[in-house]
């Protein structure tokens, strides 16, 4: 995972976009729980309803290059 996070690193989000929608976040009276950042979350979240949260939760691992004995959700 760790050789897989640093191949990846370049091709990350903006933090300038992170942090924007931060510090919205913090301004709200009532913050949401979650905020998505970037094409590729909204993506994510929409492919994890499809297929349900195991399902995407393999999907992950194997993306991550994780072994399939990694622990698991429960």
């Amino acid at each position: 995972m760790k050789q897989t996070l640093i191949d990846t690193a370049d091709r990350g989000i903006d933090p300038g976009k992170v942090a924007k929608v931060i510090a919205q976040a913090i301004g709200k009276s009532r913050p949401k729980t979650r905020y998505l950042v970037g094409t590729d979350a909204k993506l994510m979240k929409r492919v994890s309803r499809t297929v349900g949260d195991r399902r995407f939760d393999g999907l992950m691992r194997r993306s991550m290059k994780l072994p399939d004995d990694a622990p698991k959700a429960r």
